[in-house]
């Protein structure tokens, strides 16, 4: 899924707080450009429409700019929500500009492995991250990139690890482990929503800082291209 990707967009973002936690310049594949609230639709504009344009940064869902990059994205272009300071009410204002259907769920740690529409989205070259904080989302099934770990790999070893006894109901002991792991398949730091009208795509960054692999699938996210181990 390789594009010729020249450059991202910051839109009204801190800047030097995401390339903290995701990578410096020379870090990244493509050049890294930024605006500020104070910039003219114009300037936005013609900005939202420069060839080779990966995708535009947003960190505040109430910025001066929201109209242009709404129309940027029915036409197509991709935009990538900062989620770092976990803003409860972001997600909702997100699906009233951007039609997602998502909600705040919890701010805490977990190891994430990477799902198949992840892998399908970033490679699989990188399919885990460590015991990290993030601001995680209750999604639908097809937008969650990167989901919880379960405690118990297998029905067998949360049985064995959390069952007093052998009498315990098989049925009810299944459905006991399907709910733990459903239940952490809708904590989600990393989801991406694709417009049914235009291709269009918005992705919500959970992630409070630069934890192992969290760079690496960031910036593979951002320039449209697949993770790697170099």
């Amino acid at each position: 899924m390789t594009s010729q990707v020249d450059h991202i967009l910051f839109l009204e973002v801190d800047d030097n707080l995401f390339k903290t936690c995701f990578g410096t310049d020379n870090e990244w594949s493509c050049r890294l450009t930024s605006l500020s609230e104070s910039s003219t639709s114009a300037q936005v504009a013609e900005a939202l429409a420069a060839p080779g344009l990966g995708c535009v940064v947003i960190q505040d869902v109430d910025g001066t700019h929201m109209s242009l990059v709404r129309n940027y994205y029915r036409q197509g272009g991709w935009v990538v929500f900062f989620g770092i300071y976990g803003d409860f009410a972001a997600p909702q204002q997100l699906g009233n500009l951007f039609g997602v259907d998502w909600r705040f769920s919890a701010y805490t740690k977990y190891e994430y492995v990477l799902t198949t529409a992840g892998k399908e989205l970033l490679g699989d070259a990188i399919t885990q991250q460590q015991y990290t904080k993030a601001n995680l989302l209750s999604v639908p099934e097809e937008e969650r990139i990167l989901v919880p770990k379960p405690y118990w790999e297998s029905v067998e070893k949360y049985k064995e690890e959390e069952c007093d006894s052998d009498d315990d109901d098989e049925e009810t002991i299944r459905q006991n482990y399907q709910s733990h792991k459903d239940g952490l398949s809708r904590q989600v730091p990393l989801a991406v929503h694709t417009a049914q009208q235009g291709g269009g795509r918005i992705a919500y960054l959970g992630f409070v800082n630069g934890d192992g692999n969290i760079p690496q699938l960031v910036r593979a996210l951002c320039t449209r291209s697949k993770t790697s181990l170099g």
